[in-house]
C-alpha cells in the first residue's frame, strides 16, 4: 500500500452489508460487516489483484456531507442570545456546528433559530 493512499469510505446498510470496490482494478465485493459494528471501523483490504488499501466503514444512519456555511443561532437554553456559527457538516439526523464561544451542550438540545444563511442557495 502506498503511504499517501487516501482512506476510502464504504457505507453500511441497516442489515450490516456493504460493498467494497478496489480502487486499482474496480473489483466489487459484497461483504457482511456485522462483526465490526461496535469495534473496528477501519479495515485493511487486500484485493485479488494484489492491491492493498484501507476502508473506513460508515455505520451512520444518514450520510454526512461536509459544508462550510456561516450564520448565527440561538439555543433554547440561552434566552435569545445569538452567536456566530459555522456549519461544518450536515445530515438528515443533525448538524455539526462550530461556535465562536464555549457552551456545554446537552444531548438533544435544540437550536431555536439558525439565521442569516443568505448565502445558502
Amino acid at each position: 500500500m502506498e503511504p499517501n493512499t487516501p482512506l476510502r469510505r464504504s457505507f453500511v446498510s441497516s442489515d450490516d452489508q456493504t460493498v467494497i470496490v478496489c480502487p486499482n482494478c474496480k473489483f466489487v465485493k459484497p461483504l457482511s460487516v456485522s462483526q465490526f459494528r461496535d469495534r473496528k471501523h477501519i479495515l485493511q483490504i487486500k484485493c485479488k489483484c494484489g492491491h492493498t488499501f484501507k476502508v473506513q466503514l460508515e455505520f451512520r444512519r444518514y450520510i454526512r456531507k461536509k459544508v462550510d456555511l456561516e450564520g448565527e443561532c440561538d439555543l433554547d437554553s440561552t434566552k435569545g442570545e445569538k452567536w456566530k456559527v459555522t456549519l461544518v457538516d450536515i445530515s438528515f439526523g443533525g448538524v455539526c456546528l462550530e461556535l465562536d464561544i464555549l457552551h456545554n451542550f446537552k444531548v438533544g438540545e435544540q437550536v431555536a433559530q439558525l439565521g442569516d444563511m443568505s448565502s445558502v442557495k
